[in-house]
């Protein structure tokens, strides 16, 4: 690979692993949450790979995904405090401004297409727009059906997920990784793509690992 070309793909890397880590800093009281959803991203990525090679998609594509799943959440650092840190129960308008990171995430990205590479631009963009989707249509901000969900987003919902619910926060308490896969396998966190689903399944063990190393 030229020089060149891998120098911008690692600063772009770079770039956007700090720019996740500063969402993380006000929005959590953890450091770890985007780099255990990008692992995640990957793991589920790559076994999304081997089972149905006829995807479309390449290794590549799924490190891409893994790095731009760190901006999932970008539109949170434009949801107040008071909102965005609320212990207990929200209110229907408060509800939807912290929906609203979604859209307001991808107006921020728009900012950054001059220093980001076109392949991580597009993909954060997708990703931060639908990783509140649902497979059946009942997620946010689109309501959008089945694979009408870019990929890229399936497998970063599914990761933000699973590290979510596996830590406690101002909404949830934490649970168990047992508890955690019964409620992702069960539909309790929401309808996922059963091709998704079945690569989590595959991969639980090494799931639990990343979060294991983690915690350590």
């Amino acid at each position: 690979m030229d020089r060149k070309i891998l120098s911008e793909a690692t600063n772009n890397q770079h770039l956007i692993k700090m720019m996740g880590a500063l969402i993380e800093m006000r929005d959590l009281d953890r450091t770890d949450h985007i780099e255990n959803v990008g692992r995640i991203v990957q793991t589920i990525g790559y076994e999304y790979l081997r089972l149905y090679p006829k995807c479309g998609l390449t290794k590549d594509d799924i490190d891409t995904y893994m790095v731009a799943s760190y901006l999932h959440d970008i539109g949170k650092i434009t949801i107040p405090d008071s909102i965005l840190l609320k212990p207990g129960k929200l209110t229907t308008q408060e509800f939807d401004m912290i929906k609203s990171h979604t859209s307001r995430g991808c107006n921020l990205l728009t900012h950054f297409q001059d220093l980001l590479e076109e392949k991580y631009l597009r993909a954060a963009l997708d990703i931060c727009k639908h990783h509140h989707e649902r497979y059946d249509g009942t997620g946010y901000p689109d309501k959008l059906v089945g694979d009408s969900i870019p990929i890229s987003a399936q497998l970063t919902s599914i990761a933000d997920v699973y590290d979510s619910i596996l830590h406690e926060s101002v909404y949830e308490i934490a649970h168990t990784k047992e508890e955690a896969f019964h409620m992702i396998i069960s539909g309790q966190c929401g309808m996922f793509s059963p091709k998704i689903l079945e690569c989590f399944r595959n991969v639980q063990s090494e799931l639990e690992q990343i979060e294991s190393s983690a915690m350590i």
